[in-house]
């Protein structure tokens, strides 16, 4: 009995990471340019993620560290999103390659 419960625990864990797979589709080239473009300005300036919240908040937008390493690490983010993290790290000119 007890190895048949481990058994669908188990197969019900590797269904539902098939479908988080499944529905979680890959990042296209825009998604990951524009991932790259905010990780860049970041690393750049020197700002880290922490950093990043505080620096958001002073223009008021509420954003929590894991929410925008999740956003940045997925590569799903809005381009206001985007827009709101430069104007907070003052970034003034971007160069797109």
């Amino acid at each position: 009995m007890q190895n048949t419960i481990h058994g669908l625990i188990k197969k019900r864990g590797e269904i539902a990471g098939q479908l988080k797979v499944a529905l979680m589709p890959e990042q296209n080239k825009w998604e990951m340019q524009a991932t790259n473009l905010l990780k860049s300005e970041l690393n750049r300036k020197g700002v880290t993620y922490a950093q990043l919240v505080e620096k958001l908040a002073d223009i008021g937008i509420s954003e929590k560290e894991v929410n925008v390493a999740n956003k940045l690490s997925r590569g799903k983010f809005s381009a206001a999103f985007m827009l709101a993290c430069l104007r907070a790290i003052e970034t003034q000119n971007l160069y797109l390659a």
